[in-house]
């Protein structure tokens, strides 16, 4: 017997349990007092699952509710609790639970802060029970249900048994414990005491003599259920595909895994050994170059770059391969199509950690670029100064002369450098090309649908040479646009902002514009309507782009060619022109739409070149930074050259310098130390996957009861970075766990470092500087394997007094603490790296941003280079500002209901009916909302599902107000048997962030 499968067969009618909730909320320890005669050792077993339970909690439990979860999924025989505890809940004898309430309290208490879950669950048992479940029938099981998101888990417990009967569970209130139990790995969710089911068809029975029943778990406020809540069962034709596919599902997950953590591994190797080679290539360099500055002739290094992300993607390819010949080898070929749409998902996943390591590569060869120029300043000050040391090696009092010397040297280095650095930057020229290239192939590949008004095939394909005077028929448009953005930056007036767009075109100006532009056709009635609507669309769009394309550089350095960063940005584009609120749909039958579509994908393109030279400007600058560190590194030289008097100052003075670099070595190792650990914790949550991240998006917003009004704004304000939202929250606790225990071991790791040098120095005969440091380092690499060795460090080599230099060092001893307090000052340091390489990789995995226009739902489709969209979960269209045609009500129906059947109108556009619209605006959505009205959840009624009511209830009123000025009003009532009283927050309502864009 184990919890999954403590199943209640008896269908006997039992007296509800709600005792408990009078109860008051107490300790663990007092609220299972009463059961200690009941269970033996129940003292100890508390302090275990108070030891090891999931504290602190992401969802706020406190320990002895977390703990109440632990202790019940622990097992320890007939006498575990939930053995004693279910047995007692499914008794006749209702007054036995009574010492149960203070425990059934805490539980539940505990219950409700963890998310909840609609979606497939199973149980199963060894027993061929599943004949006595008949269609239609209602049950009740009155036990706490432990079930499985995984079939997996469920045929682990069951075992070879041929007469066995297997759960699939379609749960509304489903608990999602995992985390939270003993074993994490079985993904279990809780279905509470007394939940009822609908058994949707008489058992499915196989030749082996199991069953496998169909349950639809009863929602309070839709006890008659009629529809599924599952997605997934929607888009099966019978229960036998259901299992086949969510089979097909999870080993194309387990091989995407393995395959994504291979890459990963693999990939990192590999880059890593180039960048080895590279440094030796270039220490070598400068060695033979002892007395002239040499600068790569490509600072950028993009030859190396190039091979080096051939040499990943043809790994990368590789792994594909495998996963792909994998899951051909390892699965059925009985259902070809499921299985074929199933594999479409391998390669945009695994294709993920490619990018990843590909920005991390570029972010390296960045580096690497830097310290070679910051390396080649340093050895030309050295050169100096030990030139003037070998000439002054019996007096050593000319402090002048070796300013005067590094002077000279100095304003030459950084005359020469700065010239060189120069003709080395980026230019325009050299990233519009990159740009460009990209966003041409990705039109190549994607344009090629039959459908006209696709955005991929609306997109012109662009030549790089020739984009800048192609660009100058905007050029006017542009830099009034950038003002008027700067006049609502800086004053927040509106009207001036508008008044000085307006002032930038006289009357003939204008005219002017509208011929070059094209933007409108013959059915405008004069240059004052043509007026009105393109500063529409310059107030309602373009200053959106600017706003999206900024929060999409925001978290990224040199990476502006990511393919998925531009195929974002066109999907902005799209979103801009397709959502109900736009002025182009508005004014669509006056405009010439696809001559707008390309002048603003031009637009945008041009925000993203912009902000992208702005970002390379920005890297060029702190390259040139190493330049004036030199004034700082003359300075150092001058002091060690001081401090050579005296080799006790000479000993201080090491110990200084030596100190520094031992933080900040650690600093450097320790962040990418954090940033693997967390990449790796990503790669292996199977939370952070786009189909679980969708589901607990709606379930965690929508789908939420009570209804959470910040999460719903949030969903439908803006649903892509909510989704980023929660797939950070899933990994903050393992990050920060993973800061805080490499703080805590660098403490040791410090203390290490710090006894090793001070062991080095009092074995060293201490006669020159350079040999001790180098011999310190040698050391020290025992410790932190990539410890690098300065030039700047021991730059006066002799020692006179090696007695007197060692009794001076061993003062480091006494700087430990401080050195380890100063680590944990850099835990944000740690935690920002860490955080930008998560949302970096996360937003990869996220995958397509489109919008459905007609409820503003996002994308499912995560196949690479696809055309048509589709989302398991639509919305009713009021949601995303639809109003019922001539009252301009909120439209309270599903996107796809009523789809052959009511007009809308968009803006002074009309459409007989829905489907209409998205074949003649929305195409690339049109085949997922054609099958949806014919077999999607609730096609043949006429509202959405009871939470999505439920949630506008919620909202409305903010929802009324963010649409009102395109004419939404709200209903004078409600009916309340459809949807209920609740309270809405305030038309202001603002929802607040989690994560809060740069």
């Amino acid at each position: 017997m184990n919890r999954f499968s403590d199943i209640d067969c008896s269908f006997e009618k039992l007296t509800p349990v709600y005792g408990y909730r009078s109860e008051k909320l107490v300790s663990i320890e007092k609220a299972l007092e009463p059961i200690q005669r009941q269970i033996g050792e129940l003292s100890y077993y508390i302090k275990i699952a108070k030891k090891h339970c999931h504290y602190p909690s992401e969802h706020d439990l406190t320990r002895d509710e977390s703990a109440s979860i632990y202790i019940y999924t622990m097992e320890w025989g007939e006498q575990s609790l939930y053995c004693v505890l279910n047995k007692t809940l499914r008794n006749e004898n209702r007054h036995l639970l009574k010492v149960w309430f203070p425990y059934l309290k805490l539980f539940d208490t505990a219950l409700n802060k963890l998310p909840t879950v609609k979606e497939v669950v199973w149980r199963g048992i060894t027993a061929d029970i599943g004949k006595v479940f008949t269609k239609d029938q209602i049950i009740t099981w009155w036990s706490i249900n432990s079930c499985s998101s995984s079939v997996n888990v469920i045929k682990g417990f069951l075992g070879n048994e041929e007469s066995s009967t297997t759960f699939l569970i379609e749960a509304l209130n489903g608990k999602k414990v995992s985390g939270h139990t003993e074993h994490k790995s079985e993904d279990e969710i809780i279905l509470t005491w007394g939940t009822e089911f609908r058994v949707k068809s008489n058992a499915l029975d196989h030749p082996n003599g199991s069953y496998l029943v169909h349950l639809i778990e009863i929602d309070e406020e839709n006890n008659d259920n009629n529809h599924t809540s599952s997605q997934g069962l929607l888009e099966c034709k019978s229960l036998a595909e259901l299992k086949v596919t969510n089979e097909l599902k999870l080993k194309a997950n387990e091989i995407i895994q393995e395959k994504s953590k291979l890459l990963f591994k693999e990939g990192t190797k590999l880059l890593n050994r180039l960048l080895i080679e590279q440094k030796q290539t270039t220490e070598q360099l400068n060695s033979n170059n002892t007395n002239s500055i040499q600068v790569s002739s490509d600072i950028y290094l993009k030859n190396f770059i190039k091979n080096g992300v051939e040499q990943l993607h043809s790994l990368t390819c590789k792994l594909i391969k495998d996963a792909i010949d994998e899951y051909e080898q390892s699965t059925p070929d009985d259902h070809p199509d499921i299985k074929s749409n199933i594999q479409k998902n391998i390669e945009p996943r695994i294709l993920c950690t490619e990018q990843l390591l590909k920005q991390r590569f570029e972010q390296d060869i960045y580096t690497i670029s830097k310290e070679n120029a910051a390396l080649q300043i340093q050895k030309q000050l050295l050169n100096t100064a030990k030139i003037f040391f070998n000439k002054q090696a019996q007096t050593i009092t000319d402090l002048d002369g070796l300013n005067a010397v590094l002077d000279e040297r100095y304003n030459e280095l950084y005359k020469k450098f700065e010239d060189n650095l120069n003709l080395l930057r980026k230019s325009e020229s050299d990233i519009t090309e990159t740009i460009i290239n990209i966003y041409n192939g990705i039109i190549k590949t994607r344009g090629t649908t039959a459908d006209k008004l696709n955005i991929y095939n609306l997109c012109p394909i662009l030549v790089p040479d020739t984009y800048r005077s192609e660009f100058q028929e905007l050029e006017s448009i542009y830099q009034s646009i950038q003002s008027y953005i700067m006049h609502r930056q800086t004053s927040n007036n509106v009207y001036k902002a508008l008044t000085s767009l307006k002032d930038t075109f006289s009357n003939n100006s204008w005219k002017t514009l509208f011929q070059k532009l094209g933007w409108f056709n013959h059915h405008t009635r004069d240059d004052e309507h043509k007026k009105e609507i393109f500063l529409s669309i310059v107030e309602g769009v373009i200053p959106q782009f600017n706003n999206n394309i900024n929060t999409m550089l925001s978290t990224i350095n040199l990476s502006y060619n990511d393919p998925q960063l531009i195929t974002n940005l066109i999907q902005y584009v799209d979103g801009s022109i397709k959502m109900q609120t736009s002025p182009i749909q508005h004014y669509w039958k006056y405009l010439n739409v696809p001559q707008i579509i390309a002048d603003l994908i031009r637009l945008a393109l041009r925000f993203l070149i912009d902000q992208a030279k702005q970002i390379a400007d920005r890297k060029h600058e702190e390259l040139k930074q190493e330049l004036n560190q030199l004034k700082q590194w003359k300075i150092n030289i001058q002091e060690q050259f001081l401090s050579s008097k005296d080799s006790f100052e000479q000993g201080q003075r090491f110990k200084t310098d030596l100190q520094k670099q031992i933080i900040e070595e650690i600093k450097r190792i320790y962040t990418r130390l954090i940033i693997n650990d967390v990449h790796v914790e990503i790669t292996n949550n199977s939370e952070i996957d786009p189909d679980k991240i969708a589901t607990n998006a709606y379930n965690d917003s929508i789908g939420s009861n009570p209804p959470d009004a910040n999460n719903i704004m949030k969903y439908i304000i803006d649903i892509n970075r909510y989704y980023l939202e929660l797939a950070l929250n899933k990994i903050k606790i393992s990050k920060e766990t993973i800061i805080t225990n490499q703080i805590h071991r660098l403490q040791k790791i410090i203390y290490n470092c710090v006894d090793k040098a001070i062991e080095t120095v009092e074995r060293h005969d201490c006669h020159n500087v350079q040999q001790v440091y180098q011999n310190i380092v040698e050391n020290l690499r025992q410790i932190l394997p990539d410890f690098r060795l300065s030039s700047m460090i021991g730059t006066r080599s002799k020692i006179r007094d090696p007695d007197r230099f060692k009794e001076s060092f061993k003062q480091l001893l006494l700087d430990r603490t401080n050195m380890y307090e100063e680590i944990v000052k850099c835990k944000n340091i740690f935690d920002t790296a860490a955080k930008e390489s998560c949302i970096n990789l996360i937003k990869t995995r996220l995958g397509c941003q489109a919008r459905c226009p007609g409820c503003g739902t996002k994308c499912d489709n995560t196949e690479i280079n696809h055309t048509k969209h589709y989302n398991t979960r639509h919305l009713a269209s009021a949601f995303y500002g639809w109003t019922i045609r001539g009252t301009n009500k909120p439209c309270l129906n599903l996107c796809y209901q009523f789809w052959l059947k009511s007009s809308l109108s968009w803006g002074e556009t009309k459409f007989d009916w829905t489907q209409k619209y998205f074949s003649e605006h929305a195409p690339e959505w049109l085949d997922d909302l054609e099958q949806k009205s014919k077999t999607g959840d609730l096609y043949n009624d006429s509202k959405p599902p009871a939470e999505q009511r439920r949630a506008w209830m919620a909202v409305r009123l903010a929802l009324i107000k963010r649409y009102s000025t395109d004419g939404m009003v709200d209903y004078e009532k409600y009916d309340e048997n459809f949807y209920p009283a609740i309270k809405s927050v305030s038309a202001d309502f603002k929802p607040e962030w989690d994560y809060i864009q740069s």
